[in-house]
Parts: C-alpha cells; structure tokens; sequence
C-alpha cells in the first residue's frame, strides 16, 4: 500500500504540532479545516536553506515622513519551502555629515509592523512592544549582552547593587555603537519575527503575502544624540532558514493543502493602554476596568507609564534616576464575580522573582519596573511554540487594581497622566491555504 508524506505526518508523534496536538484543539477548528502538518514534512527528504531576500525599494523619506512604509513580498519561487527562522536586517546611514547618530533599540524604529493578507487587506498588527517583549522575555543576559548592539541596547550584564529591582538598567541607551558622521557610515540592527515556526508555508502559495513595516521618525533617535536628523535607511533585508523540498513532495503538499488547509496554533499579542491619573505613592488605585481585553488568554505583562513618555523613554531607558515607568508594589486582579485571582493585593516583588524565576531566564522583570500574570504553567514556552498549558477565558470584564509607589530612583509624582499598559496573548489558529494566512481568535 503506497503512503503519501501526509499520512505519514498525520501519525507522527515527535514533531511541534502533531496529531496529538490538533487533536486537542480540533473543537475550536473551523469546519472544513483539516491537521495537516507542515512541520512534519522536515522529517522526509529536503535540504536545508538560508537566504537573503531585498525588501522592495524604500521610499527616499521612508525614515522621516510619517505613515511611509516598506514592503516585504513572499512568493512560492523563493527557495526556503517552509520557514523555520525569519530574520530582518535593518540597514541606516548617517545623513549629518558633520555629527553622529545615536539611535534607539530596534523596537522603537517602527510605528507597527502589519501582515498583508493576499498582499493587500491587513490581517494582524506587530506593535514595537509585541516585538521588545517577546525578543527579551527569555533571552539569559550573556546571550544579550553578545547581541546587544544588533538589538539596539546596552551591553552591561551586571544586575547586582542596592535596590536591583528598581535598576532600568536592562536595555538602557547609549549602546557603545553609534552611527559616525560620514556620507558612507552605516550601521545594523536585526529584528526577529516573533512566531518562531510556521509563520508562512512558502511551499503552497498562489497569492503573494506582504509584511509592511512603517518607520517611526519620532522615537527612532536617542535623546541624547548629537545629530537630530534621522538616519537614511539603505536596506531591508529578510534571512530566510529553512527546508526546501523536492519538487514531487512540493506538489503533493499543495494538492493536499487545497483540500485540507494546514492549521496551527500561535499566541497572538494584543495591547490595550488605559489612562488613569495616580494619586500619592502607596495609594491604591482600584478596580481599573479590563475592557477590550477579551478571548483565551494566556498571560500578560503591564506597567504604568507616564503619558508623557517618548523616544528612549517608551521602553524605560533614560537616566537611571527618572525613569518613565512608575514601580507598583502590589496588585490584584479581580473577577465578574467579585472575587480575586489567587488573593487580593499580591506583592509584585514575590511574583515577578520567584515565579517568574520559575519559568523564565531572563532578568527583565528583575531590572524594570514590568509585571506580568499568567493562568498558563508556561507561557514562554507556549509563546514559542504555539501551544497552550493553560489559558482564562476573558470578556472584557475583568478589572485590575495597582498600587503605584515612590523609591530614590524612581520618584512618583502624584496627580500626573499615566498610562496603564496592558499586552495580553490570546489563543488563535492560523490557517494556511494557497491564498496565503487567516488568524482566528479562539
């Protein structure tokens, strides 16, 4: 009896989305969809690729006018089948010929970063903090510290020191690279695509899929550079890694991806920003409704920003001694029915240190006044992966209460305009067909 490579897929069992998974999500499939499984095929015949792809020409004011975009455009031809890794390569050139450039991390050189169904309609938005954190949420400090200066950030490792937990330290400016004065000068900076796996089955497509990324010419430029003229961007590039296949498996691949789509899971990156103006340090401020948060969460991350906030700013970053995202000693996060998550006013410093500590490596909670809750036993995990350990069911009735603080170094002032940040990830499938990707909240 002959077998195609897709029965084979269907009945394996040590890939990332396998028939055990898909059958767990197969209730919150549409009908029609079938589980195919892309990743299998990695199992079967193909070699390995890695390329470099230009993005289209971008506009000679891409970097200083606003709403300009560049574009990426994927088609079937390219030679990565399937990507496995996605990587971009920002590429600028001072445009002062007389001062140097400093610039922010790569998060903040972007408005938003959109994904073009059939090249066209918008069908998700990457904002810069989706991209900040789920780049940081669980990168150790020496794997930051070697690639700082591709992020943007600075090098330093060294979390020790009186009051660590109020150190901004994580991803301060100046890193030790900036862009010289000179016609010729140029400098890099990379940006990964945050859906490690699955992202885009080149393999099947008839559509041409776009990602548009929109420059951010307000927040690009460190507050402390000495030219304040936005650098020119020379180059856009994606590195594409992945499987390419033999040409009689790519056919069976799109015959059977016509009949039976390919679905996966992905968490998708949402963001809700509330304003709320603080009272004096160590006053609760209560019952801060959660509408709009809504769907299978999974977890999410909040900090309190002054309104005010801008360039470096935004993540943070700046002096040491101001910086713009405010400390909270405590929260609790409160249910339709009046009761409370876990109890009521949790200490923010037991929870982002010893949980956290639990399921992550990264010491970003521990050097920024930035929280997080999670209903999922590992959300880092399900970030990368797709999958999902857990998840509450929200609709937008949720309410959180916080209670802004004061220390040495991170000094609130009462009666100021804050904004209550709130990036929160939801259960969604994507399905694939020729025409390119869906995403459909669960």
């Amino acid at each position: 009896m002959n077998t195609s490579v897709f029965d084979s897929a269907r009945s394996s069992r040590n890939v990332g989305f396998d028939a055990t998974t898909f059958a767990t999500n197969s209730a919150h499939l549409p009908e029609g969809v079938g589980r195919t499984n892309p990743e299998a095929l990695i199992q079967t015949r193909c070699i390995m690729k890695l390329i470099k792809k230009e993005s289209e020409t971008p506009p000679n004011n891409v970097t200083t006018a606003t709403e300009t975009y560049v574009d990426f455009e994927f088609n079937a031809s390219d030679e990565v089948h399937l990507l496995e890794v996605l990587v971009f390569e920002v590429q600028y050139q001072n445009a002062d010929a007389v001062n140097a450039v400093k610039l922010n991390m790569v998060s903040q050189h972007f408005l938003r970063i959109e994904y073009l169904l059939k090249g066209s309609s918008t069908d998700f938005t990457f904002y810069p903090f989706h991209e900040y954190i789920m780049e940081f949420q669980n990168v150790h400090m020496e794997d930051k510290a070697q690639w700082a200066t591709q992020y943007g950030v600075k090098e330093d490792t060294d979390f020790s020191g009186a009051n660590s937990f109020t150190r901004t330290s994580y991803d301060n400016n100046p890193h030790t690279n900036t862009i010289a004065a000179s016609g010729t000068a140029s400098f890099f900076f990379k940006l990964n695509w945050p859906w490690r796996r699955h992202f885009i089955n080149l393999a099947i497509l008839k559509e041409k899929p776009r990602i548009r990324f929109y420059f951010n010419n307000t927040n690009m430029l460190d507050s402390t550079s000495v030219s304040t003229t936005v650098p020119k961007l020379l180059a856009l590039r994606a590195h594409m890694y992945g499987p390419r296949f033999a040409s009689a498996m790519v056919e069976e691949f799109k015959s059977t991806c016509e009949k039976m789509p390919a679905a996966y899971s992905v968490l998708l990156p949402k963001l809700q920003s509330i304003p709320l103006i603080v009272g004096t340090a160590n006053q609760e401020v209560r019952d801060i409704s959660l509408t709009g948060v809504s769907g299978r969460v999974t977890h999410f991350y909040f900090y309190l920003e002054e309104a005010t906030a801008s360039k470096e700013g935004k993540f943070c970053s700046g002096t040491l001694a101001n910086p713009t995202w405010r400390q909270i000693s405590e929260f609790s996060i409160k249910k339709p029915d009046g009761t409370y998550e876990s109890y009521e006013r949790m200490k923010t410093e037991f929870y982002r240190s010893w949980v956290w500590n639990r399921i992550s490596h990264s010491q970003i909670l521990r050097q920024k006044p930035l929280y997080y809750w999670t209903w999922s036993r590992d959300p880092i995990a399900d970030c990368e992966r797709g999958e999902t350990s857990g998840f509450y069911q929200l609709d937008n009735r949720h309410s959180i209460s916080i209670t802004p603080t004061s220390t040495s170094n991170n000094v609130l002032t009462p009666g100021v305009a804050h904004y209550l940040q709130i990036v929160y990830f939801v259960k969604a499938t994507v399905h694939q067909n020729a025409h390119g990707l869906r995403f459909t909240e669960l």
